[in-house]
């Protein structure tokens, strides 16, 4: 897996609105939208770095250098509700599972009760 393209994209006064960064993983272009305020998994192209690896964080917001690039990601941690700051090629989009709605035991009850 590799990087292959960041795009900043900035906001009416200069401020970073949100960043792109494109990956390939398994032959596949894979472009991630990095948006503050949404949840994404800290999974590093990088075998061997390990810190923060498998950790689902929150965007707060992205740190520039003298150019403007934006090298950091400040991060809140949901597992401990900790800030942090990760590289933003480290992000990715977490999978979320189709969760399956039991209905409300009250309402079980009331259809029991109209259908003797």
């Amino acid at each position: 897996m590799r990087i292959s393209n960041i795009k900043v994209h900035l906001d009416s006064w200069g401020e970073i609105n949100w960043v792109s960064v494109r990956r390939e993983q398994d032959g596949k272009s894979v472009t991630i939208k990095l948006i503050p305020g949404n949840k994404y998994l800290v999974e590093p192209i990088n075998l061997q770095k390990k810190k923060h690896r498998g950790r689902i964080c929150t965007i707060n917001g992205f740190e520039r250098n003298n150019i403007g690039d934006p090298l950091k990601i400040r991060v809140q941690f949901e597992d401990n509700n900790r800030h942090g700051k990760v590289s933003v090629t480290d992000l990715v989009d977490v999978k979320r599972k189709k969760q399956v709605r039991e209905p409300d035991p009250f309402v079980i009850f009331l259809k029991e009760l109209n259908n003797p």
